[in-house]
């Protein structure tokens, strides 16, 4: 559904001409115009039938109004206020006095407390989405919506009736969003042995998305530590047969054209990193950043930089078993997809499952990845290896750096 928004300063003689175009254009047989009315109008009525009141009414349902005269006032008002007009706001007021509550109820000039209050910009959170989606995703029943807890991404989802689920990107995301739409509608297109979400609506800024829900078992760490040896490498085997395949797979340049391209090659990277370990040899004795240095000299020379499709910061959370076999694998994030080194998916995953599950089972899971995952890079195993070096030198770096900013505020 593709709902219109007002101009800054909206002319109600161009929106009595857009209404007469509709009706031209549906009596046309218009495809878009067919659609409005479908979508718009209460009734069917045939193009026949149609008439201009039926279209005003389209054309102010597609604007989120209920009514064309409440259309009408609503753009007087905005205009009127966009002009700094106190005679027009005036006459509007004169001759419908619910106008200006009714604009400030509707628009986001309102209190930011309320549905008003909601921008495209507006910063998502869960504690606020309800209202967000009053706002921008009228058409969505909440009842219908289940909050899936304890949620660390870049969207708000919900589960959504029995089979959809309904992803709300926060801040910064929203482009990401019709990304990951655009990679599962050609992904599904593909014979792949991986099952994955289908885009069943998208905005068209990316403000929310509904897909089809996987009946999968999510490969939780309580999961995990339940299967048998067997069930367990059938489902490490999936993740590096998705890996395997994303990886070597021939995107059209369509799709990759949707895709941004990492600005973070190794070399960069390496140069960050030796700037890490300096700060941390300065103002610490904890770390052996000799160590450090030696592994990254080693390391230099395998560090080039080759693009493909990963998703990058894979977790475990993103994955499940379809139906329950570890054998179906079904992906539900693809949000970070970026044209990158494929060795970053690899040491991001790692440095997940370290951090999500017991050591013997994280352990495992690694040593099950590395030996099922497909790869024609010969430096493979040294990318992956300064992969979780620059994690270790990163998070002793945070940890030195926030001790050196508490000492200088206790001294100031």
């Amino acid at each position: 559904m593709a709902y219109r928004r007002l101009p800054v300063a909206p002319n109600l003689d161009h929106l009595k001409n857009q209404a007469k175009k509709l009706l031209a254009a549906y009596r046309a047989g218009e495809a878009q115009a067919v659609a409005d009315f479908a979508e718009f109008h209460p009734r069917t009525v045939s193009a026949a039938e149609a008439q201009l009141t039926d279209a005003q009414l389209v054309l102010a349902r597609s604007y989120r109004q209920p009514s064309w005269p409440r259309l009408a006032s609503i753009a007087q008002v905005q205009r009127a206020l966009h002009d700094n007009d106190v005679h027009a706001l005036q006459r509007v007021v004169s001759e419908h006095p619910e106008a200006l509550s009714e604009y400030l109820s509707t628009t986001s000039r309102g209190p930011s407390t309320s549905r008003a209050g909601f921008r495209e910009s507006t910063r998502v959170r869960q504690r606020n989405i309800r209202g967000f989606l009053r706002t921008f995703a009228r058409d969505i029943p909440l009842e219908e919506l289940e909050i899936i807890p304890r949620q660390h991404g870049d969207s708000v989802v919900f589960y959504y009736g029995d089979d959809k689920v309904l992803k709300v990107p926060k801040n910064g995301h929203r482009q990401a969003l019709l990304k990951e739409a655009r990679l599962y509608e050609y992904l599904n297109s593909q014979q792949l042995p991986t099952v994955f979400p289908e885009p069943l609506f998208v905005h068209e800024k990316g403000l929310y998305a509904v897909f089809s829900r996987i009946d999968g078992q999510a490969l939780t760490p309580a999961t995990l530590e339940v299967f048998t040896p067997a069930e367990l490498e059938s489902a490490v085997r999936s993740i590096a047969a998705f890996f395997s395949c994303l990886h070597n797979h021939r995107f059209p340049d369509g799709v990759l054209e949707c895709i941004p391209r990492a600005t973070d090659p190794f070399d960069v990277h390496l140069s960050r990193a030796r700037k890490k370990v300096e700060f941390v040899g300065k103002h610490s004795e904890d770390y052996d950043t000799g160590m450090w240095k030696e592994r990254l000299d080693v390391l230099q020379g395998a560090l080039d930089q080759s693009w493909a499709v990963t998703h990058c910061d894979p977790q475990l959370a993103h994955f499940l078993a379809v139906q329950g076999d570890p054998e179906r694998l079904g992906v539900i994030d693809f949000m970070d997809a970026q044209l990158h080194d494929p060795a970053v998916d690899i040491h991001d995953f790692i440095i997940e499952v370290q951090s999500d599950l017991p050591s013997w089972l994280a352990g495992k899971v690694v040593e099950l990845m590395l030996k099922h995952y497909r790869t024609d890079d010969p430096a493979v195993a040294e990318k992956v290896e300064y992969g979780l070096l620059e994690f270790e030198i990163r998070s002793a770096y945070q940890r030195v750096r926030a001790s050196v900013r508490q000492a200088e505020r206790i001294q100031s």
